[in-house]
């Protein structure tokens, strides 16, 4: 799918399996093509749709599944499917996200997987910024101390020379 800023690509393995993220479905792609696509790869997420007669899945699975004890999950859809994920990179550079269907249909099970997807696409492109706003903090809470020196003194000005000159700083601030 094409975007303004980015292209995603989706690739889909239909059918049972025995463990959520053993294999990649993106082993099934030609490695030659997947080397050709331009551009730099933003977000990679393996999801997983267990089936509704599957059992629930335990604490103790969650954590085998996503290496950690700090998952999250949400029950969405009007309670027709519970979402965990962990939002950390695994080894293979993927964050896992895992849906148990508890009485999706098909149109709303392709749907929610791709809203995902989309919100997984869009919480990482947030972060792109989050380097440059901590670069910034330290800048701004300067900036921040200046300007409130500069309204205390406010009240105390009584000459239009001292306005001017206090106005001078306050639009000189950068």
């Amino acid at each position: 799918e094409q975007h303004t800023e980015f292209a995603t690509y989706t690739v889909l393995r239909p059918g049972k399996f025995s463990e959520p993220f053993e294999s990649s479905a993106l082993a099934e792609v030609p490695l030659d093509w997947l080397r050709a696509l331009p551009g730099q790869l933003l977000v990679a997420l393996h999801r997983a749709l267990l089936p509704a007669e599957m059992e629930e899945l335990s604490n103790e699975r969650l954590t085998n599944l996503f290496g950690t004890h700090r998952y999250m999950g949400a029950t969405v859809e009007g309670g027709a499917a519970t979402v965990w994920t962990d939002f950390r990179l695994q080894g293979d550079g993927f964050v896992r996200l895992l849906v148990q269907d508890q009485g999706l249909n098909r149109q709303q099970a392709g749907r929610l997987l791709r809203r995902l997807l989309e919100l997984e696409t869009y919480r990482t492109l947030a972060l792109l910024a989050f380097p440059v706003a901590l670069e910034t903090r330290t800048r701004l809470r300067d900036l921040e101390e200046q300007l409130t020196d500069l309204t205390r003194r406010i009240p105390d000005l009584r000459e239009l020379v001292a306005e001017q000159a206090l106005l001078a700083e306050l639009t000189g601030l950068n």
